[in-house]
């Protein structure tokens, strides 16, 4: 019995595979080369996620392609771009944005008076001036919308702006508060913020994936099923390269220890040229019935026989 490295699920947690009398598969030497080549070339698009967020993806590819040393300061740049972005709202929206950094200093205090005995009771709603933890509310509604990441560090460069424009100015006074307010006040204003940003976010992960579809084919199994992940995690059908792999390892028996199925003229083989099926083909009976009824067709003619995947995502 083997175990092979996991390969995330439908909502992207790792799914591990257990093999029975695992065994090594190779290039079928009967299968043209050209095969191949017209099976790479075939046009495949990954399944949107149920639940994009195009946001953390392009963090999560951030951090994956500077690991492999494929885009240097990833992380940074797809900060930037969103930063970019955010101000591009604030300077298209001065006067709102202007108008909920106001509010912001503000809090409705709501205060119900009840007496026991009596039917009723006062209910009194006053204003007054809030304070930072009014801001921290504010912020994080802005975080849920562009994530923590985003956001935080978002404030971290307009504070230190803010910071370098008061020295340069000569003056001590700097209202970090006032900071975050205006910035926590893109979370109220009558625009749309997230739309813009996640749109940013989704060409820049779609950009770096495509210019860099060369070298992440190249990783081992291992890396490259980080990248199914992330290509998994897209709001819209993206065009993905089909990788034809020299070899793989599988397993060959079910889990009672009775031999799995096999079909010749598969790409991979074993020595003998057999393709052993997996269990959901095994019991996939149109599947079946359909390489059962094609196999010998092609075989006569000297071909091969090329197989959808069953419920495949690509």
């Amino acid at each position: 019995m083997g175990i092979i490295p996991p390969r995330a699920g439908g909502s992207n947690v790792p799914v591990p595979n257990v093999l029975f009398a695992p065994a090594t598969l190779v290039r079928n030497p009967e299968v043209d080369a050209r095969v191949v080549e017209l099976i790479a070339g075939l046009p495949s698009y990954a399944k949107p996620a149920a639940a994009p967020k195009p946001i953390k993806r392009m963090l999560k590819a951030a951090v994956e392609l500077s690991r492999d040393e494929l885009v240097s300061d990833a992380d940074k740049a797809a900060h930037a771009a969103m930063f970019e972005v955010l101000d591009g709202v604030t300077v298209a929206n001065q006067e709102a944005v202007d108008e909920q950094t106001t509010r912001s200093w503000t809090a409705d205090i709501r205060r119900i008076t009840a007496k026991h005995g009596d039917n009723e009771a006062s209910n009194m709603i006053e204003v007054r001036s809030a304070d930072a933890t009014t801001v921290d509310d504010a912020l994080r509604h802005l975080r849920r919308m562009l994530t923590t990441s985003v956001v935080n560090k978002y404030l971290q460069r307009n504070m230190q702006a803010a910071i370098h424009e008061a020295y340069e100015a000569g003056d001590p006074d700097i209202d970090i508060t006032s900071v975050r307010a205006r910035v926590a006040a893109l979370a109220f204003i009558d625009a749309d913020v997230q739309g813009p940003t996640e749109d940013a976010a989704d060409s820049l992960t779609r950009l770096w994936l495509t210019t860099k579809a060369a070298e992440i084919k190249a990783l081992n199994d291992v890396r490259a099923r980080v990248y199914e992940t992330i290509e998994d995690m897209g709001r819209e059908p993206e065009r993905v390269a089909i990788q034809v792999k020299d070899d793989e390892r599988v397993g060959t028996q079910d889990p009672d220890g009775k031999p799995l199925p096999t079909v010749r003229r598969h790409v991979l083989s074993t020595s003998g040229g057999d393709y052993p099926l997996d269990l959901k083909m095994t019991k996939n009976r149109w599947e079946r019935a359909t390489i059962a009824t094609s196999l010998p067709v092609v075989l006569s003619r000297g071909g091969t026989a090329i197989r959808r995947p069953q419920a495949s995502t690509r």
